[in-house]
């Protein structure tokens, strides 16, 4: 019953909290953030037309005009045919040292026109197949160091009426908003058939989009998305305005590629499945990350101004596994699996190691650690949460992120000194997280046990390479163990990216062809780990 309750509370409104309080400022972030333009017959600032043939495995045409003229743009690999003209005429191209500059200063307005070359098996901006395409911003010519602007982008499809385009700025062919042209990086674009879910409420819009072969049902996702984003933005006692877009593009199955990736873009999210990969933890947990770094992704920083990742990618996880855990889609089984891969994360990192896994790892365990001592106090802050909140809404007053001094101040005021040297040691050096055997509920327990660390021991190739050399293999490592050297031939290689208990399978090329077994992993430690309490039901875990 627990588990329909988060699903049933978003189709039909079985009731929850209403979100009322003010809410502080979504941390900035490299998505585009968008501002209607007024009604104007003024041009704007950039235009980009693309056009998808009707077979769409062919190249993109891409037209780009700007008003500016600006002098310099980003030559990303991966475009040919490249054209130029501006108000006097034809204008040379000259690509130099990875950039694009003219022969003459432009004069204003300036055109480009380029093709996008059929992507390649490694390229990380683009890929087609007979049943869709897709691109983001890294695979577009932008001007450099343009300022915000009024941009329109509109992508047609060669087959309007079959294909439909999504992207991570919404469902449709054109969008216009204000933005530097550098943050359409970070957009996704998709064309095909294209499956859509859509949930437009007094308190939001959020839109799924999905292409590609997939073995999860797109209706299920988007009520799971829409509701989990609901639960994030209670929890900051905050609504993020206008629609919310998710783009999820599928890739092929390959051995060594991971089920899910998730990350901030555009005005949403864009989700990268494997064609084969089930619905589960491994996507609950990176969209969950994702939905909260809205709020605390570089809202946080140290003496030096720099973002304070232990919180970025530390305290965001904590906070999607707790929410995830109250809805009901995570389960304590698989809540003990992620708290495992970040212990051992810590117990095998090298001294002093600072790395986005151990500030996640720390940043999270010591969250759990600092919430779990919070809930034993009678007064406020009685949990993270109300430690966190008052801070973030006086530095929104101020237009600024909350410095570190004024987090250890709050530390000190509510839990005295020892919290602070605790911070100061578990946090911002090496000391081993202190975390109560009872900080996730009755169901998921401590335990000691044998930790590894995962090590390919040779350069991992591109995910969608299909012709593998094996190259920068480790000497002593794992794979040189094993008897990969440098300058094999692979035909077909397997292993999960970041797993050290799954095996790597490696095919050689040759006569005969040879199997290369090992399991990925360069160093052992035994430490903390976390298991699932066998005795009790699930509906009492949480």
């Amino acid at each position: 019953m627990r588990r329909l309750w988060w699903l049933c509370s978003l189709i039909v409104g079985c009731g929850g909290p209403a979100v009322v309080a003010p809410a502080p400022t979504p941390a900035a972030a490299p998505e585009v953030v968008v501002a209607e333009p007024p009604d104007t017959v003024e041009p704007p600032g950039l235009a980009i037309e693309v056009r998808v043939g009707e077979e769409l495995t062919a190249p993109v045409e891409v037209e780009v005009t700007e008003q500016a003229g600006s002098a310099a743009w980003s030559a990303r690999p991966g475009f040919t045919a490249l054209r130029a003209e501006d108000a006097r005429g034809p204008l040379e191209v000259v690509i130099d040292a990875g950039a694009v500059r003219f022969a003459r200063a432009p004069a204003p307005p300036l055109t480009l026109r380029y093709q996008l070359r059929s992507p390649t098996e490694d390229d990380e901006h683009r890929g087609a197949d007979p049943g869709r395409v897709y691109f983001d911003g890294g695979a577009l010519l932008l001007p450099d160091e343009a300022a915000a602007t009024s941009l329109v982008v509109a992508v047609h499809p060669g087959q309007p009426g079959v294909h439909g385009v999504a992207s991570t700025l919404g469902v449709g062919e054109a969008h216009a908003f204000v933005a530097r042209p550098e943050a359409l990086r970070d957009v996704l674009w998709a064309v095909g058939r294209v499956d859509l879910v859509r949930f437009d409420t007094r308190d939001g819009v959020d839109v799924v989009a999905s292409l590609g072969a997939r073995r999860f049902d797109t209706r299920w996702v988007g009520a799971e998305i829409a509701l989990l984003r609901s639960q994030v933005d209670t929890y900051f006692a905050a609504i993020e305005p206008g629609a919310f877009s998710t783009l999820i593009v599928s890739r092929p199955a390959l051995g060594r590629v991971p089920p899910f990736t998730a990350a901030r873009s555009g005005r949403g999210m864009r989700l990268i499945a494997r064609d084969d990969a089930e619905w589960s933890s491994e996507a609950r947990l990176p969209i969950a990350q994702v939905l909260v770094r809205r709020w605390l992704a570089r809202a946080f920083v140290g003496p030096d101004g720099e973002d304070e990742a232990w919180v970025s990618l530390g305290v965001t996880r904590w906070i999607a596994q707790r929410t995830l855990t109250t809805m009901g889609p995570l389960t304590s089984s698989e809540l003990a699996l992620d708290l495992t891969m970040l212990e051992g994360a810590l117990a095998t990192a090298e001294p002093g190691e600072r790395s986005p896994l151990t500030a996640m790892a720390r940043g999270a365990l010591y969250a759990a650690g600092l919430d779990a001592r919070l809930r034993r106090r009678r007064e406020l802050p009685r949990n993270l949460q109300h430690l966190l909140l008052p801070l973030l809404r006086v530095a929104q007053d101020e237009a600024r992120p909350v410095r570190r001094a004024e987090l250890v101040d709050a530390l000190r005021a509510a839990l005295g000194d020892e919290e602070v040297r605790r911070f100061e040691a578990q946090v911002l050096g090496d000391a081993v997280v202190e975390v109560p055997a009872d900080a996730f509920g009755p169901c998921v327990r401590p335990r000691t046990i044998a930790h590894r660390r995962f090590a390919l021991g040779f350069d991992a190739p591109p995910p969608q390479a299909e012709e593998i050399t094996v190259g920068g293999v480790v000497e002593g490592g794992p794979a040189h163990r094993a008897g990969l050297r440098d300058g094999q031939r692979v035909r077909e290689l397997r292993y999960l990216p970041g797993d050290p208990s799954v095996e790597v399978v490696a095919v050689l090329e040759g006569e005969p062809e040879r199997t290369v077994r090992y399991l990925p992993f360069d160093r052992a430690a035994r430490g903390r780990g976390w298991t699932r309490s066998p005795r009790l039901d699930e509906a009492t875990c949480f």
